[in-house]
């Protein structure tokens, strides 16, 4: 059996969540992540969001592959086991009429080009306990959804009073959100420039986590917490 077979039937019926965050759309797919990737807790791989909608695109990619919904193509489809992430509502051209600007989710259990069947909680009436419901595509915007990868990437260690040093002669530097995407020509997925010629002979920050590949988190007291994408570059790191 897959593990969402395994999960289906032990959150079927019951209320999912803990302490008082209890009948929260987002406690389904959190508790689907913890079953998936037994010993590793939910906020490592998916983040604490304000809104089910925010959980599309800030999944740890190294546990999910975020797939963008075509509204224009019938045949792309979720699979059995992915997180389903729903836009805000009411929205034009679908049927959901519910003022509802957090979004919705849940974990697909099956789709097809009419339609899909979604495990859910606090939906379709609030506080419902984990329910199977099937839905029309039109019913509410579907972002996309989170594929599962099959073979986590393992995560970096997270440095121990590590430093990352940028030269004076490097730069500027875009910082982006953590877990990025790192697109310096879309303004949104950039939180600040860092401008190490500015403070001869450069600037030192406190490594928060080493993400791998050349990127790692910071803190800057200018724009906060962020990452750098640093392959290639003319950095230390010590």
């Amino acid at each position: 059996m897959s593990v969402y077979l395994d999960w289906k039937p032990t959150v079927l019926g019951k209320v999912i969540g803990d302490g008082e965050c209890v009948a929260l759309v987002v406690n389904t797919p959190q508790s689907y992540v913890e079953a998936l990737y037994p010993g590793i807790k939910w906020q490592t791989i998916i983040p604490s969001v304000p809104s089910a909608k925010d959980l599309f695109g800030d999944a740890n990619e190294a546990y999910f592959q975020t797939i963008t919904n075509d509204h224009a193509n019938v045949n792309q489809l979720p699979l059995q086991g992915d997180i389903m992430v729903f836009g805000a509502t009411p929205a034009a051209g679908y049927t959901n009429n519910f003022v509802n600007p957090d979004g919705h989710c849940g974990v697909c259990d099956s789709a097809t080009p009419t339609g899909y069947t979604l495990l859910q909680q606090n939906s379709p009436s609030s506080g419902s306990p984990a329910n199977l419901k099937e839905y029309p595509w039109n019913f509410r915007p579907c972002l996309g959804w989170l594929r599962p990868v099959s073979t986590p990437t393992p995560t970096p260690p997270v440095p121990q009073g590590q430093t990352i040093f940028l030269p004076k002669t490097t730069g500027p530097w875009h910082l982006y959100k953590v877990g990025g995407p790192y697109n310096p020509n879309v303004k949104a997925d950039v939180k600040g420039i860092l401008y190490p010629s500015k403070f001869p002979p450069g600037l030192t920050y406190a490594i928060v986590n080493n993400r791998g590949n050349g990127v790692y988190t910071i803190n800057t007291q200018d724009f906060g917490q962020g990452d750098l994408w640093t392959n290639g570059s003319d950095v230390t790191i010590s």
